[in-house]
């Protein structure tokens, strides 16, 4: 990314980031756990370190827990707290949004922040389908592909769940 390039902003409702740095809090005392595993292991072990399966178990686990935080702790560094216009006459994040597709069966999607969290029963708003249907209006007609396949959905209603 160049200097000139601006750094993504990942758009949250505010519930959903509280839940994601909770998520974070975990993980850190996960990684300090690991870590005493990693000095226990270390101490008991009488052999050379490359027969010390317990130490590199606790390594392994150890490194992807903290790949994991890293990756957490850099979405919400670039978190922006968005707070839906309950008056929105388009889709955003926050809103519920009924739409039928080609054979007219309707369905329903709630679209969420950049991570929603398990209790919304929310999708992501950078989800294939809710790029489609983001920013359409009652009656809109959207195209666009989801999971390899081109799709047309027509906008019935949109109600705001957040």
């Amino acid at each position: 990314m160049s200097k000139f390039e601006e750094t993504p902003m990942y758009n949250f409702l505010q519930s959903d980031l509280t839940a994601l740095i909770l998520k974070r809090e975990a993980l850190a005392e996960e990684i300090a756990r690991c870590g005493q595993e990693i000095g226990e292991a270390n101490q008991q072990s009488s052999e050379t370190w490359h027969d010390n399966a317990p130490l590199d178990v606790a390594q392994r686990q150890f490194e992807q827990l903290h790949v994991r935080y890293r990756d957490i702790n850099n979405v919400i560094r670039q978190a922006v707290v968005v707070k839906p216009d309950k008056d929105a006459k388009k889709v955003g994040v926050g809103s519920e949004v009924v739409f039928a597709d080609q054979d007219g069966v309707e369905r329903s999607v709630k679209i969420g922040s950049y991570t929603p969290s398990e209790e919304s029963g929310a999708i992501s708003y950078v989800a294939p389908i809710a790029k489609v249907l983001m920013d359409a209006e009652v009656d809109d007609i959207v195209e666009g592909t989801v999971v390899g396949r081109e799709v047309e959905y027509v906008i019935i209603r949109i109600t705001y769940w957040a």
